[in-house]
């Protein structure tokens, strides 16, 4: 099996299937798993906004009100579920960044990428086990390779 995220901003891959990648990490993965975060930290009402988001820079703009929020639910959600909402919100504002499609550096976009959706997995285990974290980037990491190399194919 070839590793395809090894070839990410190598000059190998179309440019067509660099953006189709960077688009699936931010909606499909990235997205949803910040989601779930502020879902389990209380934030419903944020979660919801960034799911009904249809704008990387209104995802953004959600996001960056969440901080704020974030930081005055310290006593409902306690340390841990702060610092990974933070940490989270963090991560996907660096995500945004680096899927700017004038500076697209799609294996930052990998990268930070996985980073949420491992926040997630130590949020869905309720920030009690944070193996749970490294288990779901490295899920993370093996469904953006099964993604990349279905792009290939399809564009091949």
């Amino acid at each position: 099996m070839t590793d395809w995220l090894s070839q990410l901003d190598k000059d190998t891959l179309p440019q067509i299937v660099l953006e189709m990648f960077t688009h699936w990490c931010v909606w499909e993965q990235a997205r949803p798993a910040l989601v779930t975060v502020l879902q389990q930290v209380q934030l419903e009402d944020i979660a919801n906004q960034i799911e009904r988001a249809t704008d990387l820079r209104q995802v953004v703009q959600i996001v960056e009100t969440a901080n704020q929020q974030i930081k005055a639910l310290r006593t409902k959600t306690g340390v841990l579920g702060i610092s990974a909402a933070e940490a989270a919100t963090f991560e996907f504002v660096n995500l945004f960044d680096t899927a700017d499609e004038k500076n697209l550096d799609t294996e930052a976009v990998s990268f930070f990428a996985a980073r949420v959706c491992g926040w997630a997995g130590w949020a869905r285990s309720g920030f009690t086990d944070a193996t749970q974290k490294t288990q779901a980037e490295e899920k993370a990491r093996q469904d953006q390779e099964a993604y990349l190399a279905k792009l290939v194919v399809d564009q091949s």
